[in-house]
């Protein structure tokens, strides 16, 4: 995951199992609790994952969770 202040966190979600369904979340820190879903999916291929500037978000941790 990168940050610019232009274009917001950025990065790319690799590595999945073809067909399966995933849920990417984000917080502000590794709490547990403190996530909240960003996007679900069903993987088909690294995922660009975005989060721009201007949301109010300051620091993120992402994760990817299959229900």
């Amino acid at each position: 995951l990168t940050y610019s202040p232009d274009t917001g966190f950025g990065g790319t979600f690799t590595g999945g199992t073809l067909g399966q369904p995933y849920r990417i979340q984000t917080s502000p820190s590794l709490n547990a609790g403190g996530w909240t879903d960003l996007r679900n999916f069903t993987y088909a291929g690294p995922l660009a994952i975005q989060i721009p500037p201007g949301t109010g978000i300051t620091n993120a941790f992402l994760r990817a969770i299959s229900p």
